[in-house]
């Protein structure tokens, strides 16, 4: 019976105790340009249970991209996500590997998403290095259906980060591609990026602000 209570506990924390955070608007993200590289954007779902399984609030993360030489500054989010599960577009890498407009992204989304903004913008050639980081990944990495088992290969016998991934592995790469996390970082034996990379806060000389909560107006 105390197993059971505590398995109750678990999950209704997991899944229905949800942090207290300010909140705006999409459209007025957009309309004011706020999204930039480097920008995190994290997932709650609704229609499923990960949660209490994954240990983490948050069941997904994605990062913001916006090509330097675009005068609109049209955010996208580069993630990876398991593609069986996934549709965002008709001719979508079947690998599970996406680089994808953040308004469409967030309005297909069945759950809570949160903005994670990183508080110095980038210099113009990190951001065009970073290209080809999202370029190589998009091309020969693929979403690592086995979270649980990976993370134990990580987290406990040490296996380096590599073409399989998922989408904390994948936001951390792009830390250290770039230059928000030192290289020897990838040396590190962690077990569950996705929770480290939606808490982190402290950068190397950059930092992240505190997640806020994305209304979606429809007017």
């Amino acid at each position: 019976m105390i197993i059971i209570i505590i398995l109750v506990i678990w999950c209704y924390m997991f899944t229905h105790v949800h942090p207290k955070l300010d909140t705006k608007a999409l459209k007025i993200l957009l309309h004011d340009k706020k999204f930039k590289t480097g920008d995190m954007i994290l997932f709650k779902a609704v229609d499923n249970y990960n949660a209490p399984m994954i240990a983490s609030y948050y069941g997904h993360v994605g990062i913001v991209w916006v090509y330097p030489d675009d005068p609109k500054q049209t955010p996208y989010v580069f993630e990876a996500a398991n593609p069986t599960n996934l549709v965002l577009e008709e001719h979508q890498n079947l690998k599970g590997i996406y680089l994808s407009l953040l308004e469409n992204r967030l309005k297909k989304y069945k759950g809570y998403t949160f903005y994670k903004e990183l508080g110095n913008s980038l210099d113009p050639e990190t951001i065009e290095e970073f290209e080809k980081f999202i370029n190589y990944a998009l091309e020969n990495m693929k979403y690592e259906t086995a979270v649980f088992s990976n993370g134990i290969k990580k987290g406990l016998f040490g296996e380096k980060l590599h073409n399989k991934t998922n989408c904390g592995e994948l936001v951390f790469l792009s830390l250290i591609k770039l230059g928000l996390l030192p290289f020897n970082s990838y040396d590190e034996r962690i077990f569950h990026h996705l929770r480290w990379m939606c808490s982190i806060t402290d950068l190397q000389s950059n930092y992240y602000e505190e997640p806020v909560k994305i209304l979606f107006d429809p007017f």
